[in-house]
């Protein structure tokens, strides 16, 4: 069961014309595989949409995954602030819960390595951030998944001290095709997907002049939107910016570097006749000039690294610029006072702290003495100040001078650590936005604050030691969005006035640690402006009766896991569409939920408590998704539900259900039922016609539920599936026998019935026309399978474990993209192999000295196909493990060879890897090779596939099963690794290990011995998380059991290494 965990979501602009690149990338991820570490790079050239991509990714698979996080602008962040701060940035967005340390390197290697995680970088440009942010696949778990966006596809370097070949994995983004650069455009220019026929031609220039890219296609379509034609010419020659959700001005690095590039055309030789000045070398030229300098309107003094910090004695250096609006001083040091010098300065940004490092240039501090003295600059026109990352307190005499800073309308003081106290604000200040976010030692907040009437945006982010609001905070008459989010305070409370606040539209409480919320919302119904109410995450435990009185509300509730009850008064929530419930502890829904006619999406996910829905909710008829899974208790629905006219996706998964109503035929838009897990389910009734997906998984603890014997007895009665469906899937049904005639499917693109041991034959395959994917894995009893004719597209068949199926229809399946595997019957049985391994006149394999030895002669042989590669560390380690077992095996049993399946581009690293090994190759450049790969589906490598002596394929997990049990593994059936697990001690003491270990089946793990991977069994500590391979556990010397067991492996004495075993050296780690 896939434990869905709530994550950040992003915003993206709608996906045109990309379909195929997503799908690409979802295979490229594969995330349903737990086998490896991949790096994914994405790469184009900017504006593409690669960003774009990244984060429909990301909101689509983040929830699949222990812990996630998305870096954007990566190649920004590290020029300004350094590559520390990405690291921090990093460990915070992954798990916020980790304890801080100065090797920031040190603690991302170790504290994710046992962890599945996702980590996006966006921007990329060189190796040196990815080596410090994700250098090693070994950093993180099994099934973590690395997504870099970049310009330069090699970004991701594969070497000897750098990623390794078979972890890196790329996809390039193209430009968007006319027709699909039109659709977007026409989107953002007409809110429509084609433009209107006097605009046509206009629409097509605007398009053209973009060459496809995604952003300049939304960026000028959002300029026409709404324009007169006579405009059009003007602004499609020009590019501008993008208002971002929270009013903060952004800029596409593309039409960042243009207009750098049109203010160098002002003057090409010299600095000092441009406008704006950002490159650090330009700047010192300008500012060490003896010249009067009236040019500069804005200037960047980008001091952040260690050996660039600059002390600036003469102030006249910078009062010489008297047209200076815009002045970031970085990190530089002032000793003189800035007043009435920049007169026309209206945005001054200073971050006198070391952000990288967490610590102030030396002799440099917002603190009284010893630290020094900091200048006083706020101007009568400064509009914006920005202190962040700074050590600025409330003790700075600057302060002061705020009475004079009449236009000032954004103070900015977002991780200010030394700040304890909000200075005084006096009266007339027309401050619109105060940013406090992340300051750790504010304590509280200045009575004052209630003289900023103009105030409209107040951030108090992760202020962990911030106790409260002041009652004056009651008086900002004009603030539309407080946020107070992700703080660790044990006490927390709004003012009892705050129903004063009727302009407030968005309140944020998310993620804070305290219950005792409801007390200080009991007054939020008089906000009737209130648009957004975030309380995700919080340990509220009601909601107050007057939240109903706010009719315009967005609620959001998602891991309010202590979250009880919903008020009867939420039936007055009239413009709510969204309603997330997803991990709170909720028993019941009101009835008044019926009422919210604007409802279109119910999330019930993980409501644990939840018994049953009720029947108001039937009358939702703008309800458009139900969402309900691993709803442990959940058991009824309402009985009518003809209502929900507009529901299009019902899933029910892991539910305890018993009975869907039969009016689900009656869901007219319904496309998608998803039931999988419902094993209590007693009835299928008739779906509606509309139907396109339909999952009937068991995965049952029971072999008789209740499930498995309605799906039997329905299907067996002829169970009418609609002839709408694309998706079937009629899993882990181990009574199933007879499938009803399918025929009238016409559209059905995927039927999985794998699993279904009892399953004689499916009637009606073979009219199937469109079906693209067929599974039917471990249906034992499978005699017969039909082949669709005239088929639309190439099918793709998975048939591992179906024993009985004649070879006649394994022949009749026989497509150049079909995967047929594990077909085991009397008939042609030595076939098999050769159909595996030959290919026209290649029918043989060669040996270290170049002989030829044929594949018939390898018949009755047990054979392991070796994928392998060199330059990997994974292969060498298991090429180590396999030498020895090939040594061990081959002295006792002839019967039992190696094939090495080379993944090697250069002819001579072939032949000096090949000359080592003591078995069988397919030559090098053979066509077998990428046939093998292809038809096998080897995505990842290293890789053993265990070939049974009549040519079946009895594994594709060698590798793990080697790295277990070593030799004795061989000859890897099922029956056998039972076989020797069933003389395995049930539980044993360890010398590596403080308790006793339990022999447990787990999937995928690391040994924390040999620290190779493993699955299937596993010598288990559940309190430390603790794993040894059967093998590792076993060896003598270390076990500490007074039990008589034998040795997994035999000692190397035993076994002399041949002269053909590989010594470490560069070619091979």
């Amino acid at each position: 069961m896939i434990k869905l965990k709530p994550r950040k979501r992003y915003d993206i602009a709608p996906l045109v014309g990309i379909d195929g690149q997503l799908d690409s990338a979802m295979k490229l991820l594969d995330i349903q595989s737990n086998d490896d570490v991949r790096y994914i790079g994405i790469h184009g050239m900017g504006g593409i949409g690669k960003t774009t991509l990244a984060k429909f990714v990301f909101n689509k698979i983040s929830a699949r995954f222990d812990c996630s996080t998305f870096l954007e602008n990566v190649r920004e962040i590290a020029a300004h602030h350094g590559i520390e701060y990405l690291q921090e940035t990093l460990l915070n967005g992954l798990d916020p819960k980790l304890t801080r340390q100065l090797d920031l390197h040190e603690k991302i290697k170790k504290s994710f390595c046992k962890r599945k995680v996702l980590i996006f970088l966006d921007d990329v440009d060189g190796w040196e951030q990815i080596e410090k942010l994700a250098g090693k696949s070994t950093w993180f778990g099994s099934g973590s998944r690395i997504i870099v966006t970049t310009r330069d596809k090699d970004v991701l370097v594969i070497g000897e001290e750098k990623l390794n070949e078979d972890d890196v994995w790329h996809l390039e983004m193209g430009t968007l095709n006319p027709d699909d650069a039109l659709r977007l455009f026409s989107i953002y220019a007409f809110q429509k997907e084609s433009p209107p026929p006097a605009f046509r031609e206009l629409s097509e220039e605007a398009v053209s002049v973009t060459g496809g890219l995604p952003l300049a296609l939304m960026v000028i379509g959002s300029l026409l939107h709404n324009k007169d034609g006579r405009v059009w010419k003007d602004i499609i020659d020009r590019s501008l910016v993008k208002i971002s959700d929270d009013d903060r001005i952004w800029m596409h690095d593309q039409l960042r570097d243009l207009g750098r590039d049109l203010v160098r055309e002002e003057s090409l030789n010299d600095p000092k006749k441009r406008s704006r000045i950002w490159a650090r070398e330009e700047a010192m030229q300008v500012l060490m000039s003896k010249e009067e300098n009236e040019n500069p309107e804005g200037l960047r003094l980008n001091y952040h690294v260690d050996g660039d910090r600059w002390r600036l004695k003469r102030i006249g250096l910078i009062g010489s610029l008297k047209k200076l609006r815009f002045l970031d001083l970085g990190m530089v040091v002032l000793q003189q006072d800035f007043k009435d010098r920049l007169p026309n300065l209206r945005w001054l940004c200073w971050r006198p702290r070391d952000g990288n490092k967490g610590r102030s240039v030396s002799k440099f501090c917002f603190l009284p003495d010893p630290f020094g003295h900091v200048p006083v600059f706020i101007s009568m026109n400064l509009v914006i100040l920005d202190f962040s990352s700074s050590h600025i307190s409330e003790k700075w005499e600057g302060w002061s001078q705020l009475q004079n800073a009449k236009n000032l309308k954004v103070i900015d003081l977002t991780e200010a650590i030394c700040l304890e106290r909000t200075p005084n604000f006096p009266t007339g200040m027309t401050l619109e936005r105060l940013i406090l976010a992340r300051c750790k030692c504010l304590v509280s907040i200045d009575s004052s604050i209630g003289n900023l009437r103009c105030l409209r945006y107040l951030n108090l982010e992760q202020c962990d030691s911030l106790c409260g609001l002041p009652e004056e905070f009651s008086l900002l008459e004009n603030l539309t969005e407080v946020v107070v989010t992700k703080t660790r305070i044990k006490s927390f409370g709004f003012p009892n006035s705050i129903h004063n606040l009727v302009q407030l539209k968005c309140v944020k409480l998310n993620n804070l640690e305290l219950g005792n919320l409801v007390n200080s919302l009991d007054a939020i119904g008089e906000l009737k402006l209130l648009v957004e109410l975030d309380l995700g995450g919080t340990r509220i435990v009601e909601l107050p009766q007057s939240i109903g009185g706010l009719e315009n509300l967005k609620l959001l509730l998602k891991g309010c896991e202590a979250l009880k009850a919903l008020p009867d008064s939420m039936g007055g929530l009239k413009s709510l569409v969204k309603l997330d419930l997803s991990g709170t502890d909720i028993i019941q829904l009101p009835d008044s939920i019926g009422r919210l006619q604007s409802l279109e999406e119910v999330y019930l996910t993980q409501c644990k408590q939840l018994r049953q829905l009720p029947e108001s909710l039937g009358a939702l008829g703008k309800l458009k998704k139900l969402e309900a899974q691993s709803a442990d208790l959940l058991k009824g629905l309402p009985s009518e539900m003809s209502g929900l006219s507009s529901l299009i996706s019902m899933d029910l998964s892991r539910s305890r259900v018993c009975q869907l109503p039969s009016s689900i035929i009656h869901l007219s838009h319904l496309q998608s039922l998803r039931l999988h897990g419902c094993y209590r389910l007693e009835d299928v009734p008739d779906l509606p016609p509309s139907l396109t997906l339909l999952d009937l998984r068991s995965n049952s603890p029971k072999e008789d539920n209740a499930l498995l014997v309605s799906i039997r007895s329905k299907l067996t009665l002829g169970l009418c599936l609609p002839e709408s469906l694309r998706d079937l899937t009629i899993r882990d049904c181990q009574w199933l026998g007879c499938m009803p005639d399918i025929s009238h499917l016409k559209n059905l693109v995927r039927l999985n019935v794998s699993w279904c041991p009892c399953l004689i034959e499916i009637p009606g395959l073979g009219k199937l026309t469109h079906l693209q994917h067929l599974g039917i894995d471990y249906c034992d009893s499978l005699r017969k399978l039909e082949k669709p004719q005239n088929l639309k597209e190439p099918i793709k068949v998975h048939f591992i474990g179906c024993d009985k199926l004649s070879r006649r229809s394994y022949r009749e399946w026989k497509v150049p993209t079909t995967i047929a595997m594990g077909i085991d019957t009397g008939e042609e049985e030595a076939n098999i192999l050769e159909s595996i391994l030959v290919s026209g006149c290649l029918d043989f394999v060669i040996t270290n000295g170049r002989a030829n030895v044929q594949v018939s002669d390898l018949l009755g042989k047990s054979v392991l196909l070796y994928f392998s590669t060199y330059q990997s560390p994974s292969c060498y380690a298991l090429f180590l493990k396999l030498v020895e077992a090939y040594h061990e095996k081959k002295a006792k049993d002839e019967a039992f060879e190696v094939i090495f399946i080379p993944f090697v581009h250069d002819r001579v690293a072939f032949k000096k890897y090949f000359s080592r090994m003591p078995w069988l190759a397919l030559p090098f450049d053979d066509p077998r090779i990428l046939s093998l790969f292809s038809k096998l589906e080897i995505h990842d490598i290293p890789k053993l596939v265990a070939l049974g002596p009549r040519g079946q394929i009895i594994t594709e997990e060698g590798r793990s099963l080697l790295e277990a049990y070593g030799a004795d593994a061989y000859p890897f059936t099922d029956d056998h690794i039972e076989d020797m697990v069933n003389s395995c001690p049930e539980k044993l003491p360890h010398a590596l290990h403080c308790h006793e270990l339990q022999l447990t089946p787990w999937v995928h793990y690391t040994c924390d011995d040999c620290q190779e991977m493993g699955s299937v069994w596993s010598y288990y500590c559940c309190m430390c998380d603790f794993h040894l391979h059967p093998q590792c556990a076993l060896r003598e010397g270390k076990l500490e059991t007074n039990q008589s067991t034998r040795r997994r492996t035999s000692p190397k004495s035993e076994n002399p290494r041949s002269e053909h075993e590989i010594q470490p050296n560069a070619e091979f780690e």
